[in-house]
């Protein structure tokens, strides 16, 4: 067993293609392109009951502001 770790952060979306754009970019063709630095998408899940929201299962990053020079 591997142990993992599990954060949520439910944002809302106002645009209707953004699950669309973001999993296109994460494809096998964009996301070899060494000038594509989108976060890559695990897996998309449904929310049970409601059909206008999704999950976007993603890796967790380390926070921008914080970079270490």
């Amino acid at each position: 067993m591997v142990p993992t770790s599990l954060k949520v952060f439910l944002q809302p979306s106002v645009h209707t293609y953004e699950v669309d754009i973001a999993t296109s970019l994460c494809s096998r063709q964009l996301a070899s392109d060494p000038l594509n630095h989108c976060v890559p998408i695990y897996e998309v899940l449904k929310v049970p009951g409601d059909d206008d929201k999704v999950i976007l299962v993603m890796p967790l990053l380390r926070d921008w502001r914080e970079p270490e020079f």
